[in-house]
């Protein structure tokens, strides 16, 4: 090329740079990886996303879903010692406030993380399953009351082929489902419409029995006697467990005066197992806050500490975390319709490890709130050892199950066995407001046998 060309080019060069256009790129044609590679290196200078639990789920579900969680989930986490154990996440942490709005079928108020309504479509957990284009927020459930009817037929235990799952969900079949040899309900769909008429717990089949004779008693009882046995109370109080061996049956505890005065949870508790006690019964008991809002909710039901701890045949209500600690929980239902302490977390059953073995068993679990979880695992005080969570049916909250992965406390060693569950769409398309399960450890869990209510169509890993 002539000198004179070769000049005239460099003076045009100066003089574009000059003007602030902008300049082509005049390297190389970049094809296949390497263009890939180039385009990868501006976008992580760009747009940086560090946060490792927001990497992973970046390469399952895309940046953009990544970014959402990290938003309203991932911080909401960071608060979760804080909630636990000196209720400052308010103070700490700022969070969302109450949305405008309610729960789809409920008529109730979301609560303090519940977004105004759940996702119109798609799946946004990695076993969420999609629902139909346009589907309102809450299809598949009945829209009736709490899981103690609402309306609609489950159908007999038995269950016909083809019989009819409850209002606004989908029709199941006899045949073709995911159920697990054993699992309650059989061939029926729709169980959560009534969930004794499929042989799960609900209002007609737990807590004090029909019948009872109960005593009236207002005030505290702490018990210091190994092998105590509570029975027949209607107590207004606290009862504290501080001796081995206690029984606690056909007794109502209720709890009344924990939020007065609160702008952040204060606790509260009907029933609490003091650390280092073990051997505790409680069995056919009605477990419940005065209210469901105001100062007469409360926070936990029954807390506790020790691996042996079994719980059989309560219902709970009007509490955020029902359930809370190590032990066997077994045959009851859990009903948190209307429950709301504001800048709460809300789980059917929560435990943060560190005290040995946690069985869910054969229970009825609802969460109408948009966040946190039906059954809420993580490492936050210590390892998470043995999980057994089998035979439950569930519906709502953030996600339906978090696996232990979630905490700064420890590590998920296992085993984990996830299996039999029946997960409903009555509050969200895709079971939670999320989806149905998150923080998982797969090497050391076992998931199968789990099916949607509704269809009896596998919910897979």
């Amino acid at each position: 090329m002539p000198n004179r060309i070769r000049a005239l080019i460099a003076v045009t060069a100066v003089a574009i740079l000059a003007s602030g256009a902008a300049v082509a790129w005049a390297g190389p044609l970049l094809t296949g990886s390497a263009a890939s590679a180039h385009r990868g290196a501006g976008a992580a200078k760009r747009r940086p996303h560090k946060h490792r639990a927001c990497v992973k789920h970046a390469r399952r579900h895309g940046r953009k879903a990544a970014r959402k969680r990290h938003r309203t989930h991932c911080k909401h986490q960071r608060c979760r010692a804080h909630a636990k154990a000196r209720h400052l996440c308010a103070r700490k942490h700022k969070t969302r406030k109450h949305s405008a709005g309610t729960v789809p079928g409920t008529g109730m108020p979301l609560g303090s993380l519940a977004p105004s309504q759940g996702p119109q479509g798609g799946s946004s957990s990695k076993r969420g399953g999609p629902s139909s284009a346009g589907a309102p927020a809450g299809s598949g459930s009945s829209g009736g009351s709490s899981g103690s009817g609402g309306g609609g037929s489950s159908g007999s235990a038995g269950g016909s082929s083809g019989s009819s799952a409850s209002a606004g969900g989908s029709s199941g079949s006899a045949g073709g489902g995911a159920k697990e040899e054993g699992q309650s309900g059989g061939t029926s769909t729709g169980c959560m419409a009534k969930p004794s008429a499929c042989g799960y717990p609900d209002a007609t089949n737990t807590g004090v029995p029909a019948g009872a004779s109960l005593s009236a008693q207002t005030g505290d009882i702490h018990v210091k006697s190994a092998g105590t046995t509570i029975q027949n109370l209607a107590l207004d109080g606290t009862i504290y467990v501080e001796a081995p061996n206690t029984t606690i049956r056909d007794t109502e505890v209720t709890v009344n005066g924990t939020q007065s005065g609160c702008k952040s949870p204060c606790g509260g508790k009907g029933i609490w197992i003091k650390p280092g006690v073990s051997g505790t019964v409680i069995e056919g008991v009605t477990c419940h806050g005065g209210a469901p809002t105001g100062e007469n909710v409360t926070e936990f039901c029954i807390q506790s500490n020790d691996a042996s701890t079994r719980v059989e045949r309560v219902h709970f209500y009007n509490c955020t975390t029902c359930m809370a600690g190590p032990g066997t929980w077994s045959d009851s239902f859990v009903d948190q319709t209307g429950a709301s302490i504001p800048q709460e977390h809300y789980e059917d059953i929560y435990y943060g490890g560190g005290a040995g073995q946690v069985t869910v068993h054969h229970d009825t679990m609802l969460n109408p709130q948009g966040q946190t979880a039906v059954v809420f695992l993580s490492v936050d005080f210590g390892n998470q050892t043995e999980v057994t969570i089998t035979d439950n049916l569930m519906a709502g909250g953030g996600y339906m199950v978090y696996g232990g992965g979630s905490g700064n406390g420890g590590q998920v060693i296992g085993p984990v066995s996830i299996t039999g569950n029946r997960f409903s769409r009555k509050y969200y398309p895709n079971g939670g407001y999320y989806g149905v399960d998150a923080y998982m450890k797969p090497a050391v869990t076992k998931w199968s046998g789990n099916c949607w209510d509704e269809t009896l169509k596998e919910v897979g890993e």
